[in-house]
């Protein structure tokens, strides 16, 4: 009874966190508030989830990092902007930096909650279902909030996804450098 207990339990749960693009914008209510074309590669192999904010000077930075894995063919990036911002402030952030990007806003905080998600910039890398590879630094350009190196010696996403795809170890998780989400309380 126990083995049957664990084996639902755990079809349960990595049916919620082992899910497809589609159906994570729908099930979270992520508002697409880019006006560029969803360009939906065909079965991408990996999707690219930047979590950022146009309050993190971070994320300015670290905005051309997107336009990197822009043309992979079997890449799908997606920029993921957490709560709701004033809305001359995002759009001015997103004309200047993610102008040829697809945004999305999780105004309710529930999808960065899933992703556990907590500081702008961060980024999750998913397989084709959804599965979490890899979650953290894009590199470690930032040492700390206001310390930067000259050039980033290690750039964990790549390095993640270059290993996903030869089958090698890997950094699996960074702890993530940048400015806290708040998510607000609802509870009163």
């Amino acid at each position: 009874m126990r083995t049957r207990t664990f084996v639902l339990l755990w079809f349960i749960t990595s049916s919620v966190v082992a899910q497809e693009w589609p159906t994570l914008q729908q099930r979270y209510r992520l508002k697409r508030i880019s006006s560029v074309p969803v360009l939906e590669k065909k079965q991408p192999e990996y999707y690219i989830y930047y979590f950022f904010s146009p309050e993190c000077p971070l994320c300015i930075n670290y905005s051309i990092a997107v336009k990197e894995w822009e043309d992979s063919l079997n890449i799908q990036t997606v920029v993921i902007l957490p709560g709701k911002q004033v809305k001359k402030l995002r759009e001015e952030y997103m004309t200047k930096y993610l102008s040829d990007q697809q945004v999305y806003q999780d105004a309710t905080y529930r999808f960065s909650q899933h992703l556990q998600v907590t500081v702008t910039p961060e980024v999750v890398l998913t397989d084709a279902k959804g599965a979490v590879l890899y979650k953290g630094l894009i590199d470690d350009w930032v040492t700390a909030l206001g310390v930067y190196k000259k050039k980033a010696e290690h750039y964990y996403l790549r390095e993640a996804i270059a290993a996903c795809r030869n089958g090698e170890q890997y950094t699996k998780e960074t702890s993530p450098i940048g400015c806290f989400i708040v998510v607000p309380n609802t509870t009163r």
